[in-house]
């Protein structure tokens, strides 16, 4: 058995880009976030709703570390964008690798946090409207309630607990201690892609270990 752990940062769209359907649905999503936080941002909440909707924006990193269930892992890998032009490429490349992946270790539980509710609809949409055609359906399960082959922590217990709590929880290094997604946007509009590859490469291998922390649970409730 093999644990691949992957995640993904994604970028909003720029709001004068939109067409009318993709201003609707910003609209429509940040007047609801707002509705709800009043307080924060406007500026920082109209990056979020963009980011978080694969009409409003695109994928820039994957990262994904893989290993054996109870060892450490590989070193992580990741596949970059740092444009929007340059997206399409980075989805091809992904799903190639995963390909291969999946030929040459049958037996792999994907590991993600949030996974089935954001990442792999996320990618599905981006990799469809750019005519990329997803090639494992194990990776791409969604069921919520199984844990494989898909193993999305978020999804372990009922009470709402983000990625830096569950490591908390079970006594993981967090991959939060240096920041969090919201800088993505600027890292890339800096140029700072390579960051934005390290930032991603720090929650999958901190999912990584929490699933290693969670294994003998995962067995038990067979």
């Amino acid at each position: 058995m093999q644990f691949v752990a992957w995640d993904i940062e994604t970028c909003p769209f720029p709001v004068d880009s939109f067409s009318e359907a993709q201003r609707s649905r910003f609209e429509e999503r940040l007047a609801k976030r707002r509705s709800k936080r009043p307080d924060e941002d406007e500026d920082d909440a109209a990056r979020l709703v963009r980011s978080l909707h694969p009409l409003l924006g695109w994928v820039c990193c994957i990262s994904a570390v893989r290993g054996a269930v109870g060892e450490a892992p590989n070193r992580p890998k990741s596949w970059t964008a740092a444009s929007p032009e340059e997206e399409p490429e980075l989805l091809e490349r992904f799903w190639d690798d995963i390909q291969h992946i999946s030929r040459n270790a049958p037996t792999i539980r994907w590991v993600t946090f949030n996974g089935k509710k954001f990442d792999v609809p996320f990618v599905e949409a981006r990799s469809v409207h750019h005519g990329v055609t997803p090639v494992n359906s194990a990776l791409l399960d969604t069921y919520p309630f199984n844990d494989a082959p898909h193993l999305d922590l978020m999804g372990l217990w009922p009470m709402p607990m983000r990625l830096h709590e569950l490591c908390e929880l079970l006594d993981v290094d967090s991959p939060k201690d240096e920041g969090d997604g919201s800088a993505v946007a600027d890292l890339v509009a800096a140029g700072d892609i390579n960051k934005v590859a390290r930032y991603c490469e720090k929650d999958v291998q901190a999912a990584y270990t929490c699933a290693q922390k969670v294994w003998p649970l995962i067995q038990a409730r067979k």
